[in-house]
């Protein structure tokens, strides 16, 4: 059997060699040998295998090219025609994986993938490489999804809070006040809180008290975006609360005044010394001593009379000067809004907008020392005929300010605050019928005729009593 050792036009589907018939018997040659040519193209552009010319060829003396023999000349084994193209990258390519689901269940999203840089070898295996060995751009890792519209779809989300401390005033079955700072609540008053809220549900406004969140129902409970605390009580209802809407969120703080409290008198008072504006009277105000002790007034904005923008004047405090000198006293002023049941304390920022002159916070004191002042002497405090006291009252005060520390005066120019004293003498049959009249005059019952009668001694120190008596007995 002849047995090819070359091919003249080798095609993709020769896959090996030719062997030899096993059954034949090739008789080798020692001068002949197997003649390989160089490695052909690969037949794929990625892997494959290379084809080339295998030959049995013998040398023959004095000539340059060799004999092509018989294959049977040459010895076993014969050399492969088909060769594999040597290891190397190929081509490579993006491998794309799964989007993940929309990071959203409503509104606008995003979901992800994986982009993996892929290439092929001519063994046929594929292995992961730098993306940068592929040469294409990268496809997008991420892109925009939209599951459905939420019911704020478009616009933002906010709470309209207060920077304010509100404080109520008198007693009221129901006080309503907006999200933000601090309430001061008298206990028993039903409180209403309100949480105004832009682009988003009111019913779907939530509150709590600390971390524990309102109930629908109760004596605390959240209404549609509201908070409502029926007869609230400082035992169980201080603290901090918090209505959220969406990802936003505000707080109050929920406090309690008591009527014994120096505080809450010094806030009533603010509403019982109001006085008209005068913007230009701020000088005058603020200096005049007389506003010492003073427990506070208010500046008002006549643009809104029905809930106005006001000043509140703290007390003066302590002239810092001894007597002889100048010093200073100082005070609290501070933006408030009035209303029947409550003041608000607002940032100052408001009072300025509504054009309010801020009254001075500080002015000068102790110019003049204090004085001694006395008041009239009382009746003489004897029995007709007989000697005994007057008394007067005994201040130690500065000439435009009410009474003052005792230790302000010199004790050697104090007067006297009482002086002996004799009654007129008694008329006829004018005696005392009872042991306990020497209190007539203390308790008032002289102007009584018949106490008079029985205490006619004592009573005639009364003069204006005894005067109407005498003038009766005349009459009749």
């Amino acid at each position: 059997i002849l047995v090819t050792l070359y091919c003249i036009d080798c095609s993709d589907s020769i896959e090996t060699t030719p062997d030899y018939d096993v059954g034949y018997n090739i008789t080798q040659t020692s001068n002949a040998r197997w003649e390989v040519t160089d490695d052909g193209p690969c037949t794929s552009p990625c892997g494959g295998k290379q084809v080339r010319q295998v030959r049995c060829v013998r040398d023959l003396s004095g000539q340059d090219d060799p004999k092509v023999v018989d294959g049977k000349s040459c010895p076993l084994p014969i050399p492969e025609v088909y060769v594999p193209c040597p290891i190397q990258i190929c081509t490579t390519e993006w491998i794309l994986g799964n989007y993940s689901e929309c990071s959203t269940t409503c509104g606008t999203g995003t979901q992800n993938r994986t982009v993996l840089c892929k290439s092929t070898v001519i063994n046929g295996h594929r292995y992961f490489v730098s993306p940068s060995a592929c040469t294409f751009p990268a496809p997008e890792t991420m892109r925009k999804c939209h599951v459905a519209d939420c019911p704020h779809q478009g616009r933002v989300i906010s709470i309209e809070s207060e920077n304010s401390v509100n404080i109520q005033l008198r007693k009221s079955k129901k006080l309503k006040v907006v999200i933000g700072g601090e309430v001061k609540l008298i206990p028993g008053t039903t409180l209403i809180v309100q949480c105004p809220v832009k682009n988003y549900p009111k019913k779907l406004v939530t509150w709590s008290a600390g971390y524990r969140l309102i109930p629908l129902i109760g004596r605390v409970k959240s209404t549609i975006g509201g908070l409502k605390i029926m007869n609230a009580d400082p035992d169980r209802d201080s603290g901090l609360y918090t209505c959220t809407a969406g990802d936003k969120s505000a707080n109050i703080i929920v406090s309690f005044l008591s009527e014994d409290d120096p505080q809450w008198s010094q806030y009533k008072s603010w509403t019982q010394h109001s006085r008209s504006p005068n913007k230009k009277s701020k000088e005058n105000e603020s200096t005049d001593p007389k506003l010492l002790n003073y427990e506070g007034e208010l500046q008002k904005d006549p643009s809104d009379p029905s809930d106005p923008l006001t000043y509140m004047l703290g007390r003066w405090s302590q002239c810092t000067a001894v007597c002889g000198s100048s010093g200073e006293i100082t005070r609290n002023v501070t933006c408030s809004r009035m209303s029947p049941k409550m003041v608000t304390l607002i940032p100052e920022e408001e009072c300025q907008k509504a054009g309010l002159v801020k009254p001075e916070t500080t002015s000068l004191c102790g110019q003049n020392c204090a004085t001694w002042h006395h008041g009239q002497w009382s009746e003489c405090q004897a029995k007709c005929g007989q000697y005994g006291v007057k008394t007067r009252s005994l201040t130690c005060a500065w000439e435009a300010v009410e009474a003052v520390s005792t230790s302000a005066c010199p004790a050697d120019s104090k007067p006297a605050s009482f002086k002996k004293c004799r009654s007129p003498a008694c008329t006829k049959n004018c005696v005392d019928k009872s042991k306990r009249c020497g209190f007539a005059r203390t308790i008032k019952v002289c102007r009584y005729l018949y106490f008079r009668q029985l205490c006619c001694a004592s009573c005639m120190n009364d003069t204006s009593s005894w005067k109407k008596y005498k003038t009766r007995r005349k009459e009749k």
